[in-house]
């Protein structure tokens, strides 16, 4: 039920955006996942490249929606996005389930998750509102 706004790609300009992965699609993991984090994206493609077919993994489809960065003190660039989206994990890989994350900009909706067992991941991208 949570929702953000990002810009309309049609009125976008070159910039940050949030990048979407997928899992392997035979054997999961079954689910999408974004970062628009440089560092975390480099790790995730070179994974990617080295892990042999028929293990598990995350494959990058494309760039997702227009997002801002985080950076150490909070949302950074470009300063239209001023509002950070958490990004939780259901730990699904380690407890054997389907995973899946989550996204949120509410900071009580990251406490209750975080209550039920999932794992924060901290601030992934940032958004108008």
């Amino acid at each position: 039920g949570e929702t953000f706004l990002t810009e309309d790609y049609g009125l976008w300009t070159a910039g940050p955006q949030a990048l979407r992965f997928y899992g392997s699609y035979d054997i999961g993991p079954n689910s999408h996942f974004y970062t628009n984090i440089p560092a975390e994206y480099q790790m995730l493609r070179q994974i990617e490249a080295e892990t042999p077919p028929g293990v598990r993994k995350w494959h990058y489809e494309t760039a997702g929606f227009p997002a801002g960065l985080v950076g150490p003190t909070g949302c950074a660039v470009p300063q239209v996005y001023k509002v950070p989206v958490y990004r939780l994990y259901n730990d699904g890989m380690a407890r054997g389930i389907d995973v899946n994350h989550r996204y949120t900009k509410r900071q009580e909706v990251v406490a209750e998750m975080v209550a039920k067992g999932w794992v924060l991941e901290g601030p992934v991208f940032c958004v108008i509102q």
